[in-house]
């Protein structure tokens, strides 16, 4: 395998339910899973993208890899650790309160246009490299997929890669209760999936939880996920917990 963003993740079944720690992907989180649908660029080439916290390290790592001057317009929380990761691994990067101004942002910023890695095209790139890889690994229909609701391009890419061999498998995406977390808004439209809502305070006990008693280190947000899976589901553990130790925000 060429790519790091090609190495398979472990699978664990935890309290009855199954686990998928893409938390241990190179880049810390799923995104990187949507690489693929990145252009080729020539080494000393310019792009511009509309991204997360956790799409924006995805990306600077491939632009770094491959000598891209990448500038991205972050929308979305994030804490001040994957803020200090960013300015570590070099793109130019600007804050915007929403996706949709992200997006028109990174259209002005110049350069070739990357996709979004939490787009449709990210969905359907998903489902070829996590769905299939799942499809390998699991004997057994879950009842449900669950993941945070800022990973819906791994949730829809891994119920429509499932659904191929089990077409009654539900989708579930975790949404804020109150504080709003990265990958865990306060809200959103998910046609055809179940959205529910957890509270800051039942996000940090999972993310403890699942520390302590299973040794994974993940997101306040996937380790909900994960603690919700419960008897029979499988939860997209979408992303590593050391970037989140303070929580603060960078204005």
């Amino acid at each position: 395998m060429d790519e790091p963003s090609q190495r398979p993740t472990p699978l664990l079944r935890w309290r009855g339910g199954l686990l998928k720690l893409e938390c241990l992907r190179p880049a810390g989180g799923v995104d990187d899973r949507a690489l693929g649908i990145f252009p080729p660029l020539a080494r000393g080439a310019r792009a511009s993208l509309a991204a997360t916290a956790g799409g924006a390290l995805a990306a600077a790592g491939w632009a770094r890899r491959r000598g891209v001057e990448l500038n991205v317009a972050l929308y979305g929380a994030a804490s001040h650790e994957m803020i200090e990761a960013l300015r570590l691994w070099g793109p130019t990067f600007e804050r915007v309160p929403t996706r949709e101004e992200a997006l028109r942002r990174a259209r002005e910023l110049g350069g070739e246009l990357l996709p979004p890695l939490d787009g449709a095209r990210a969905a359907v790139e998903l489902a070829r490299t996590l769905g299939e890889e799942l499809l390998h690994d699991v004997s057994s229909p879950p009842e449900f997929v669950i993941a945070p609701a800022g990973a819906s391009a791994a949730l829809l890419g891994t119920v429509q890669a499932l659904r191929t061999r089990w077409p009654r498998v539900r989708a579930i995406a975790l949404v804020a209760a109150d504080e709003e977390l990265p990958e865990l808004p306060r809200g959103g439209e998910f046609p055809g999936v179940e959205a529910r809502a957890i509270s800051f305070t039942d996000a940090s006990r999972a993310r403890s939880d699942l520390a302590r008693s299973a040794g994974v280190l993940a997101s306040h947000a996937a380790a909900a996920a994960a603690i919700l899976a419960g008897e029979g589901g499988l939860a997209i553990v979408t992303s590593a917990g050391e970037r989140e130790f303070s929580l603060e925000r960078a204005r």
